[in-house]
Order: C-alpha cells, then sequence, then structure tokens
C-alpha cells in the first residue's frame, strides 16, 4: 500500500500544480526501499510453501514477474501517448493496490514474534555473520554486488540512449521494454528444464557468456529493435541467475535465518546498482551511451571469473 500511495502522489502533485523534479526522486527513493523489504520477504516464504521443488516455484515466481514486465511497458507504450504519463502512473498504483487484496485472501504462513530492540541488533548481526562465513552465499553477494553494478550503468543510460541516439519514439521504446520482460520469461521457462540436465557450476558460466552477449549486441547494434534484441539477453540471463541462485540460498540458508541473511545480502547487492548508475551518467556525459553497455559486459566477465574461481564451482 505504501508503493501505491506513493506512485499516487505523482499525478496527485501535478494534478495540484506543485509537482517538482525532486518529488520524482523522493517516489524512486521511496518505492526502492518498499520494494526491497517486499522482494525479501517473497523470497523467505517461498520455501515454506514450495518445498522440495525450489528451483520449479522460483522459476514459476521469476515467470509471473516477467509476464508482467513485458505486458506493462507494451501497455504504457500506447496508453502514454493518448492519456498522458501522469495518468497512466494512477493504472500504476492501481497495480499496487491489487497485489494488495491478493495478499489479504492469502493464508498465514508461520508466527509473529514480538521481539526487543536487543535481540533485533542481535539477529542483524548473526544474519551478517553467517552470510560471511558461508563461502557459497558470500561469492553469490559479490557475484550479485558486480552484476547490479553493470545493470545500474546499463539501465541509467538505455532510456537516453534510446531517445537521443536512436531518436526512437515512446511506441518503438515501450516495444523495446516488452523485447525485455520477452527475454525475461524465456529465461524463467528454460531455467528448470536445464537445471534438472546440467549441474550449476556449468549453468553459471554459460549463461553470464549468454548475458555478456546479450551487451555486446545493445553496443554494436544502431537499429530500432537493438537495445529490446539484447537487453531481452541480458533479462534472460538475469532471471536463470535469479532463479539458481534463489534456489541455492533458499537451500543452503536455515529457515530461522532466511530473512536476516536475505536482508543482507540484498543490501549489498543493490547498494551497487546507484553507484553503477552514477558512473554510467557520467560516462554518457563523457562518451557514447553504449560504452556503458561495454563495461556492464566487462562486469559479466568478472562475474563468470566468480562462478569458476570461488566456492560456487563446487554447486
Amino acid at each position: 500500500m505504501i508503493r501505491a500511495m506513493v506512485v499516487a502522489s505523482i499525478p496527485m502533485l501535478q494534478l495540484a500544480g506543485h509537482l517538482a523534479v525532486w518529488h520524482l526522486y523522493a517516489a524512486a527513493f521511496a518505492l526502492a526501499l518498499a520494494t526491497l523489504a517486499f522482494d525479501i520477504a517473497s523470497t523467505a516464504v517461498i520455501p515454506e510453501l514450495a518445498e522440495g521443488e525450489l528451483t520449479r516455484a522460483n522459476a514459476a515466481h521469476q515467470m509471473v514477474g516477467q509476464i508482467a514486465s513485458m505486458a506493462g511497458p507494451a501497455v504504457a507504450g500506447m496508453v502514454v501517448g493518448s492519456l498522458g504519463g501522469f495518468r497512466v502512473l494512477w493504472l500504476d498504483s492501481v497495480s499496487f493496490a491489487g497485489t494488495f487484496v491478493a495478499l489479504v485472501f492469502m493464508p498465514s504462513i508461520g508466527k509473529v514474534v514480538a521481539k526487543s530492540g536487543q535481540s533485533l541488533i542481535k539477529g542483524i548481526s548473526e544474519g551478517f555473520s553467517w552470510l560471511w562465513q558461508s563461502r557459497v552465499i558470500r561469492a553469490l553477494a559479490l557475484q550479485a554486488m558486480t552484476g547490479n553494478f553493470g545493470f545500474g550503468m546499463v539501465s541509467a543510460v538505455l532510456m537516453y540512449y534510446m531517445r537521443a541516439t536512436l531518436r526512437l519514439d515512446a511506441q518503438v521504446i515501450g516495444v523495446n521494454y516488452a523485447m525485455l520482460g520477452v527475454g525475461g520469461l524465456a529465461g524463467s521457462l528454460v531455467t528448470t528444464p536445464l537445471s534438472r540436465r546440467f549441474r550449476r557450476n556449468r549453468l553459471y558460466p554459460a549463461i553470464l557468456g549468454f548475458g555478456f552477449s546479450g551487451l555486446i549486441v545493445m553496443a554494436s547494434v544502431r537499429l530500432p529493435w537493438g537495445p529490446g534484441l539484447g537487453f531481452g539477453m541480458v533479462a534472460a540471463c538475469n532471471v536463470a541467475w535469479v532463479v539458481l541462485s534463489t534456489s541455492v540460498r533458499q537451500e543452503l540458508i536455515p529457515k530461522q535465518m532466511m530473512g536476516r541473511v536475505l536482508s543482507f545480502s540484498r543490501i549489498l547487492s543493490t547498494t551497487a546498482m546507484p553507484v553503477g548508475a552514477s558512473l554510467g551518467g557520467l560516462l554518457s556525459k563523457s562518451f557514447d551511451p553504449s560504452f556503458a553497455f561495454l563495461c556492464a559486459a566487462a562486469c559479466k566477465l568478472v562475474e563468470t571469473a566468480i562462478a569458476r574461481l570461488s566456492a560456487m564451482r563446487d554447486l
């Protein structure tokens, strides 16, 4: 509901004639915080719903999200021109409210235990210690930081690249973002059968190599559909990586530690995104925006090295 209200505040301020640029920054920050909390809770609850079928459950969870990611930009690209960007945000707000309604009818899971301030601090310390002592989870966190650093660069300059360099209109940009959803959907669909056929230590380098190829496509193909094709390949890589990595975390982390360890892991990985976005913006100001795509490709190579040289090679 916080996300619904934050999104709705933008068109409300615009209607009142008080909307300023800093409101968009504040809304983005609030949405990032709320999304982080929601995603951690969603990931932590999956093992309680799908014991023994973690990879399949995580793949299905990602698949639903990618279908929405595919349909949302396509719809936005079509209706922004007729309704205007501010009116479309009302639809976004309603979508969060719809999620709230779905959760209201969801059965209760687990027990709520009140904790004192001291036990909360102790829990935070235990979560960080557990993450740091587990070689596999620590390697996954380092890999996620590297990947999100590159993803932040790409995300920050992609819209600018399509508008300023390729000079695409809103509808074509919407199609490109829909291709991103298609790639993510494909990644969610193929991960389960691939994980049954190949060991994870072979799958990780393969999917990271596919993502590297997508970033090269983004940097080199200067056609209207080039960004969508390349970023779709990156999305397929990222979704497959998330499915595999989430399953590994859920298998290795004790249930009573799940939320705390996942919180630290997500904080470490998420922190890298704004740093990458800032660097991407600087690179776009001084060089061609596609240079940021090449830097993100280098990050994929670092991720591959981590997969091959760390404890992940034993998965």
